[in-house]
């Protein structure tokens, strides 16, 4: 377990730094994308939708195309790639740097833009001060539709800052402004890099929801490598916990068999020091029937030794049996005193050694 939270908390910091680069790499690629645009805008403001143009400087094949007039119809490729629709009802793509408008002299074979006419109407134009609403919002930024405020400052790629009537600041592209009323002098002309920057946002749009897209994409593979890469350390943690179990079982049983062997030894060895306890008891008991044998032996001897003394006694002091009168003497110490008392022999015991006499 502990294994795979370290698997796991390693993939989650692989996966961070990943998200992190490539949220850095969009932003980079995004500033980039504003700051190419800005440039174009600046340097060729010519090139809006609806303007009429003639075509110049081409070379190679294309070299008879120069001087053909025609209507601007798209804008492509950040602004660099134009679609003419010509007088003659063909189109034909090009590079911005290639038009110019119509009899317009080009000193130096450079561009050389003048003034525009013929220019889109429905390409809206605001000016600081104006009071405008908000119309045509989508996504996170939806809930601003109907917000009133008015403009602040109006920048280069149609960006446009308003200060709302709630007092909050918000950037929008002109295209989604709509003029309420105007405090300030009389609306100035729509300026072409403004109405570039409208037609412009449709390609910017497109290319962060491409990008969108391409990060959607990029978080599922990602989430589906995490998935995958959880599935693998959960099949390692399991396939690592069933040997370990299968090791445990081994341990088990060798445990068990080694206990096995030791309580055999243990009966063994009980049985062989019962056998030998056995052994020494009745090895015992012969020696103390041996003993006993001897012993008894001894005693019938010492019996019939006793017994020839006693005989021999009463055969010498015939006297000395019970019922016979008799008197003490020759008694010594404290018994002094009774030499000389007469009484009966009452008991004779000690093999005839002692007699108890009643005085």
């Amino acid at each position: 377990e502990a294994k795979v939270a370290a698997g796991r908390k390693k993939e989650e910091e692989r996966l961070k730094k990943e998200a992190a680069a490539a949220e850095h790499s969009r932003k980079a690629e995004a500033a980039n994308s504003e700051d190419s645009e800005l440039k174009y805008v600046q340097k060729v403001d010519m090139a809006v939708v609806g303007t009429r143009v003639e075509l110049f400087g081409l070379e190679g094949d294309s070299t008879s195309m120069n001087g053909q007039h025609g209507t601007v119809e798209k804008i492509a490729g950040g602004g660099r790639i134009v679609t003419v629709l010509l007088d003659d009802g063909r189109k034909f793509n090009t590079r911005s740097r290639n038009l110019k408008a119509p009899g317009s002299k080009d000193p130096g074979g450079q561009s050389a833009p003048a003034q525009l006419e013929g220019v889109n109407s429905n390409v809206p134009s605001v000016s600081v001060g104006e009071k405008v609403e908000l119309f045509g919002i989508e996504g996170k930024s939806s809930d601003m539709n109907g917000s009133y405020g008015k403009v602040e400052a109006v920048r280069a790629g149609g960006v446009v800052t308003i200060l709302l009537e709630s007092g909050r600041r918000f950037n929008a592209r002109s295209r989604n402004l709509r003029v309420v009323s105007s405090e300030s002098k009389a609306a100035k002309p729509p300026k072409p890099a403004e109405r570039l920057a409208v037609v412009e946002e449709q390609s910017e749009r497109s290319k962060i929801q491409s990008k969108e897209k391409e990060d959607a994409k990029a978080a599922a593979a990602r989430k589906k490598e995490e998935e995958e890469e959880e599935e693998r350390l959960q099949e390692e943690a399991e396939k690592h916990a069933k040997a370990e179990e299968a090791k445990a079982e081994t341990n088990r049983k060798k445990v068990e068999d080694d206990l096995k062997k030791e309580e055999a030894k243990a009966e063994a060895s009980r049985k062989a020091f019962e056998a030998k306890v056995a052994a020494g008891r009745k090895k015992e008991e012969e020696r103390l029937k041996k003993e006993a044998a001897a012993a008894e032996h001894s005693r019938k001897a010492e019996a019939a030794n006793s017994e020839d003394s006693e005989l021999k006694y009463v055969q010498k002091v015939d006297m000395a049996v019970v019922g016979t009168r008799v008197e003490l003497f020759g008694l010594e110490g404290d018994s002094t005193s009774m030499n000389g008392q007469h009484g009966t022999v009452e008991k004779i015991a000690g093999g005839g050694r002692i007699v108890t006499v009643l005085l």
